[in-house]
């Protein structure tokens, strides 16, 4: 799932497990459902590339592994954290959270 890089993922993981008496397997499955613990945070990212339609179709491509066209559209997904990377070439989903959850709401 990887969300390591993300502070606020930690602590609602860890606040989740501990305070649902979840499995870490249970947990991994439901993380990242509509309703899952996630689902507002998963959500809101959704929004916000739903309101320009041109960013939802670079962020399709980048799921299919096909990269950004410009490096304005790389600058713009990896500074609202949704993807990774050193370059429009060298990008990838954020997480595998992100990326599962965007793959079936988004191809």
């Amino acid at each position: 799932m990887c969300i390591r890089d993300s502070p606020y993922l930690v602590r609602r993981s860890l606040h989740e497990i501990a305070t649902q008496n979840k499995s870490l397997d249970n947990f991994i499955g439901e993380a990242d459902n509509d309703d899952g613990v996630f689902g507002d945070h998963l959500r809101r990212i959704l929004v916000l590339l739903a309101k320009d339609a041109n960013l939802t179709e670079i962020m399709r491509g980048v799921l299919r592994g096909e990269g950004c066209p410009t490096p304005e559209s790389f600058y713009r997904l990896r500074s609202s954290g949704v993807v990774i990377g050193s370059s429009q070439t060298d990008v990838a989903p954020r997480c595998q959270l992100y990326e599962t959850f965007l793959k079936r709401h988004l191809l």
